[in-house]
């Protein structure tokens, strides 16, 4: 087994002491066996995967894959690298986004964002109303060919 500088990050502690662990030495037990699980099925199928796991309270994201040499067994490596910061980002976006559609929904006009393709990426309640679609059936859609189906709405805007 051959253990990378990173492993020492990750789980705080130098390599050396890690070398001839076991994963149920080294991870929790949950985690370890979804690993043992995952590395079961590279060496049995022979194909790599990808997967995202949470460890001490930071997000990894470990690529592994099998290695064949012509009449020897398959070894298995991979690759971790740690996320956090991205996976941060991505609930940051998130949480913004939800603020917008609130902002969004609360204007008696329409209002849509689009972006460079003219694909809608959120859209107000308004629009759907007056549109006549669902919001999941408009994200996604080209801005320029959407078509507006017959509805009966109100369009009296209350200044309440």
């Amino acid at each position: 087994m051959q253990l990378s500088k990173n492993y020492e990050k990750m789980l705080g502690r130098p390599v050396h002491e890690l070398v001839g662990k076991t994963m149920k030495d080294l991870f929790p037990s949950e985690l370890t066996k979804s690993m043992v699980q995952d590395d079961l099925r590279i060496l049995r199928e022979g194909k790599p995967i990808e997967v995202i796991e949470q460890l001490t309270g930071r997000y990894y994201t470990t690529t592994k894959f099998p290695i064949t040499r012509e009449g020897n067994p398959p070894l298995l490596a991979g690759f971790t690298m740690d996320i956090t910061e991205r996976k941060q980002a991505e609930e940051a976006l998130r949480k913004e986004k939800g603020i917008a559609q609130k902002y969004l929904d609360i204007a008696g006009v329409i209002l849509l964002v689009i972006n460079t393709e003219e694909n809608i990426t959120l859209i107000n309640r308004r629009n759907c109303k007056i549109s006549g679609y669902k919001e999941e059936e408009m994200i996604g859609r080209n801005w320029i060919n959407v078509r507006f189906k017959p509805v009966n709405i109100d369009l009296q805007v209350s200044l309440e």
